[in-house]
């Protein structure tokens, strides 16, 4: 009879070191990009909302009600990542104006 038990190791082993090296990462990476544009949305609702509220200048206290916004809905960013976020959707909205 044939003893299967090394060719059986060898594929858990392989098995294993697939998940370990390519789905563990992918499911990572997956998770990020979907908190990264989760938080993108966001910034760009408060950007517009802000704008409506405050007008243009106040920019602390349009700042202020992004990250008021972003903590309702549970996402912390620290704060040079919300300024460049931030910066970022108002040059698109400059953009769009002209």
């Amino acid at each position: 009879m044939i003893d299967f038990t090394p060719l059986l190791e060898a594929l858990v082993v392989l098995l294993s070191s697939v998940i370990t090296i390519v789905i563990v990462p992918a499911l990572r990476a997956r998770y990020n990009n979907e908190q990264l544009e989760k938080a993108k949305t966001w910034v760009q609702i408060g950007v517009y909302a802000m704008e409506k509220v405050y007008g243009a200048g106040n920019g602390d206290q349009k700042l202020a009600g992004v990250e008021a916004l972003l903590a309702e809905h549970n996402i912390k960013l620290d704060t040079s990542a919300l300024r460049a976020m931030v910066d970022a959707e108002i040059k698109k909205m400059e953009q769009n104006v002209k």
